[in-house]
């Protein structure tokens, strides 16, 4: 028996775990890596060896009890998960109009959106880091930039925007010309 696999949130962000096969009460067991590049089993013939690989990638691992008598296999499937990428929103802002562009970061990993937590506005689309938003009103408007990963979570990062009112246009009168030193306005 190879053990269980090791595929689920449990290996997320892991490069190096220990297998759980069975101790042989005959003969020798042997691990060996049938499929996944870059792994490496720490000692072959220990059920319990540490098993080195490349986060993002699986392997299926066999271990193969010998005697004199024959052999008998049994496989594992291990998946070392990635953890998303750090979310990174940008830096907060204060404008004076109702749009602006974002410039969150680009996942290597993971899918990147865009979502409003408090305040008004359009995305020109939620999926780019550098979407703008539009039909911003006046005030403070929060916005969270995620990066989610099928199995390991996410990552969040929160960006504010404080739109500032535009000062009212004044009107001081109509223009005048002066043509002596006594006029009054």
């Amino acid at each position: 028996n190879a053990g269980s696999n090791q595929i689920g949130a449990s290996t997320c962000g892991l490069t190096t775990l220990s297998l759980a096969a069975n101790i042989p009460n005959s003969g020798v067991g042997t691990w060996s890596v049938q499929s996944g590049a870059g792994g490496t089993i720490q000692s072959t013939s220990s059920p319990n060896s540490l098993f080195t690989g490349v986060s993002g990638s699986t392997y299926l691992l066999t271990w193969t009890i010998a005697n004199t008598c024959g052999s008998s296999q049994s496989d594992v499937l291990i998946a070392f998960n990635q953890n998303p990428d750090t979310a990174l929103a940008g830096n907060d802002s204060t404008i004076c109009a109702s749009a602006i562009q974002l410039g969150a970061n680009i996942p290597s990993f993971g899918t990147g959106f865009w979502k409003s937590i408090t305040g008004t506005g359009i995305f020109s689309d939620t999926l780019l880091p550098n979407s703008t938003i539009s039909n911003l009103s006046a005030g403070i408007h929060t916005l969270v930039w995620e990066i989610t990963s099928p199995v390991c979570g996410s990552s969040y990062d929160t960006l504010t925007i404080q739109v500032d009112s535009l000062p009212a246009v004044l009107f001081a009168g109509n223009d005048q010309t002066i043509c002596d030193s006594t006029s009054t306005v």
